[in-house]
């Protein structure tokens, strides 16, 4: 998902019924998936417009939709220069930072326990900037040359505050 293969981090969930969530997630991406083992950095904002309340232990979200921007390690990535073996702005971009959007659906189950609160599991599927462009200017991309599809498990590992 443009991500890397597993995350840590932290969250925090406010708005209206708790439909809206930050993340600030720490993830890394193995070598056996690039040239080298990679940590990126991410960003995200969620929201789940409605939960559907099955039963006391479990809840559908149908959309989650939002914004998540990426930065990722490593010398061959740059951020506001370009490397001078390129030609003066050859590219318009910067490679370290990305901006993607997300539309996706999450299944939630509930515990009863203090300290493991909740699992989700959930699906996203995502773009970035890039590719969107790239898409706009090149009619014989197909949608798995831009678009990106995660699978994750999330767990809120602390007792929500009382309010």
């Amino acid at each position: 998902g443009g991500m890397g293969l597993a995350a840590g981090g932290v969250g925090w969930q406010y708005g209206r019924r708790d439909r809206a969530s930050t993340e600030l997630l720490v993830r890394f991406l193995p070598r056996h998936y690039g040239n080298e083992f990679r940590l990126t950095f991410t960003l995200k904002e969620s929201f789940a417009p409605w939960s559907i309340r099955c039963c006391p232990w479990l809840a559908v979200e149908p959309l989650t939709c939002g914004a998540y921007v990426t930065t990722i390690t490593g010398e061959e990535f740059w951020g506001s220069r370009e490397p001078k073996r390129y030609p003066k702005h050859y590219y318009n971009f910067a490679s370290r930072l990305r901006l993607n959007v997300f539309l996706g659906q999450q299944v939630s189950f509930y515990t009863r326990n203090d300290v493991l609160r909740q699992v989700s599991a959930y699906y996203e599927l995502s773009t970035n900037e890039i590719y969107l462009l790239s898409r706009a200017t090149n009619s014989y991309l197909r949608p798995r040359d831009y678009l990106r599809l995660s699978f994750g498990i999330r767990m809120q590992i602390c007792k929500p505050i009382d309010r």
